[in-house]
């Protein structure tokens, strides 16, 4: 099969895994890809309709929202938004001539209603936006597919809480509801073969970890426990390097930023989003964040997790069993229909019982090992990028037929339903 992938050729610390799985693709799809960063000039004017012309026999396109958000297109945004976006997200771009770019993809992306269209949705699904609502439910309408969470897996409101200060929200959860046989079900969260680590747990030097950002108005159960286990015997592991790199953007504003041209410098303060513009973090940098993290992993027992306030999986339910860590903390929505079983290959508890949990682990080896290994074996045969792929590609099999009626988990296997 051959395929389109329609995107911006940009990283940032946190964006891993949508990247990894379309570099992925090429695994299993004869694989072409399209956008500001990807294409020639002369490719990027002659628009993707034209481009998918002239490359003949494309099976099916996937699209980033990122090609969507970052369009002008006063439904989705308007000027500031894509602005914003697009100095966030691709700080060495010519960004006005990318927003074009962009707007002209969305455009006619919209009216090829004869080739499937793939949606990949790796973003915020907890606090959607009503700008984000407004896309996937125009996309969905138009016939776009989506590969992201379904219902099994998705936030559906049913507490008042708070992510870092944004109410969370249903609307995605309703969405995928409502539009449930156009939805391909798939976590991006998934790693690949270089996040496996077989070292025993008896040979770490750490008894635990907190991985990942602990910022207290972000992740209020994370600070608790390293809080917490910080004031045990416990050796816990604290050399990060940064736990915050992905969110600087947040913080240094214009003053730690790096311009190409000044010209975006006064865009910048005309358009007052200096908030959403990132310092310039290299490469090196990011990739330095990531090797710190995966130590952090490597040379641990024991490592909490819990997924935000709103209990939905993120990439660390699998980069820790895939490490070879226990993994223990407050399941998210989801773990069970992922193929988690408590006492089996994870441990459930509470913030305040972790002590204990860890106390109880540490003092029964052999038991600790089995369920870290057991962890790591469901992550390797069933949680792998690969092993999405794969899925991925049977639902579009199964659509090209006309039969695909939705998709979902069942202990960790993909299933398609069918018409």
């Amino acid at each position: 099969m051959r395929v389109v992938v329609v995107d911006l050729n940009a990283q940032k610390a946190g964006e891993k895994n949508i990247r990894m799985f379309y570099l992925s693709l090429a695994e299993e799809f004869e694989t072409l890809y399209y956008g500001p960063g990807y294409s020639t000039e002369s490719e990027l004017q002659e628009g993707i309709a034209a481009y998918i012309a002239r490359q003949g026999d494309i099976d099916a396109v996937f699209v980033n929202r990122w090609i969507f958000e970052g369009a002008v297109d006063w439904e989705f945004g308007g000027v500031k938004a894509a602005y914003a976006m697009h100095r966030a997200v691709t700080p060495f771009y010519n960004v006005v001539e990318t927003i074009r770019y962009c707007q002209v993809i969305v455009d006619e992306l919209f009216q090829m209603e004869d080739m499937i269209r793939l949606l990949c949705w790796n973003d915020d699904t907890i606090s959607l936006s009503v700008r984000s609502w407004k896309l996937l439910k125009a996309c969905l309408e138009a016939g776009f597919y989506l590969i992201g969470q379904n219902e099994q897996l998705a936030w559906n409101g049913n507490r008042d809480i708070e992510f870092g200060g944004v109410p969370v929200t249903s609307r995605y959860y309703n969405l995928v509801c409502k539009y449930r046989k156009q939805v391909i079900t798939c976590s991006f969260d998934a790693v690949s073969a270089y996040d496996f680590y077989f070292k025993p747990l008896e040979k770490r030097k750490y008894d635990g970890v907190v991985p990942g950002n602990i910022e207290k108005f972000r992740y209020p159960r994370r600070y608790q426990v390293y809080k917490i286990l910080k004031n045990t015997s416990f050796l816990i592991w604290d050399k990060s390097f940064s736990r915050t790199l992905q969110y600087k953007y947040f913080r240094d504003k214009l003053k730690n930023v790096h311009y190409e041209r000044w010209q975006d410098k006064v865009l910048d303060v005309v358009f007052r989003v200096n908030a959403l513009v990132p310092s310039y973090v290299p490469m090196e940098k990011i990739a330095l964040f990531r090797e710190n993290y995966a130590e952090s992993l490597h040379q641990s027992k024991i490592a909490y997790f819990e997924g935000t306030d709103a209990d939905t999986v993120v990439c660390k339910f699998f980069e820790i069993p895939a490490a070879g860590c226990l993994m223990a903390g407050s399941m998210p929505k989801g773990a069970d229909v992922m193929g988690f079983k408590d006492k089996y290959n994870v441990i459930e508890a509470k913030p305040e019982k972790m002590p204990q949990v860890m106390n109880m682990l540490l003092e029964n080896p052999e038991k600790m090992q089995k369920i870290a290994l057991r962890g790591q074996q469901l992550v390797i045969k069933k949680h792998t990028i690969s092993c999405r792929i794969k899925n991925v590609k049977s639902a579009l099999e199964t659509i090209k037929k006309g039969e695909f009626a939705g998709s979902h988990y069942d202990n960790g296997d993909f299933v398609i339903e069918r018409e």
